[in-house]
């Protein structure tokens, strides 16, 4: 069964007559790891906020679990969004005067008790091995460990589907594999949908599907 289903997604530039995105069609299933893969400017990234509900196609369908998207108010968008996403982006967006406990709460905020937020938090920086970092900030770790900080961040909420926007292309070789074996191996153990969006091969090659975006949107 599909968990995201694209139906020719059409979508413009803001400032561009050119489509960066030209009558998509793509679905994914429940539990699968989806490679999209492309040169800069070919639409990936907007792909990936149309799929994560950060941005709308100007026409097309988008069906999440079976409901069109385009039909829910923008406060039922952003409470799918809190509830189906965890978020994985590029140079990780750690807010720089929060300490590490603090930045894996963030997407909890709005959820309930403090408290039990605080619990899950420090649970997953054990499972990432940043427990004896989760009161340092930012700065003073390594890219690696700022990444794994922003996948315990995307974790945290138990989300249906993490989306992946170019998530080690700012890491050496070494970190790379270390972050890209880490997100595989919890991808296979807590079974969500992984949607990763790189120009990298070698990162494209741990998913089980992957697709080229050519530009204007055109997937082979």
């Amino acid at each position: 069964m599909n968990l995201i289903k694209l139906e020719n997604i059409t979508k413009f530039h803001p400032k561009r007559e050119k489509a960066v995105l030209e009558n998509l069609s793509l679905s994914i299933n429940y539990g699968e790891s989806v490679a999209i893969l492309g040169k800069s400017g070919s639409g990936k990234t907007t792909l990936l906020n149309i799929i994560g509900l950060l941005d709308s196609p100007q026409s097309g369908h988008y069906f999440l679990e079976s409901k069109d998207v385009s039909q829910i108010t923008k406060k039922e968008k952003a409470l799918m969004r809190n509830l189906t996403f965890g978020f994985i982006f590029q140079f990780n967006h750690l807010i720089s005067h929060l300490s590490v406990l603090e930045n894996c709460l963030m997407p909890l905020h709005y959820r309930g008790d403090y408290a039990i937020t605080q619990c899950a938090a420090e649970d997953w920086l054990q499972a990432l091995d940043l427990t004896a970092l989760a009161h340092r900030y930012p700065h003073e770790l390594s890219g690696g460990q700022q990444q794994r900080v922003a996948i315990a961040r995307a974790l945290i909420g138990q989300p249906k589907i993490i989306l992946a926007d170019e998530p080690t292309s700012a890491l050496d070789i070494t970190s790379k594999k270390t972050v890209l074996d880490l997100l595989f191996a919890l991808q296979e153990k807590h079974k969500f949908t992984f949607l990763l969006v790189t120009h990298d091969n070698m990162a494209a090659n741990y998913c089980q599907r992957k697709f080229e975006l050519e530009s204007p949107g055109k997937m082979k």
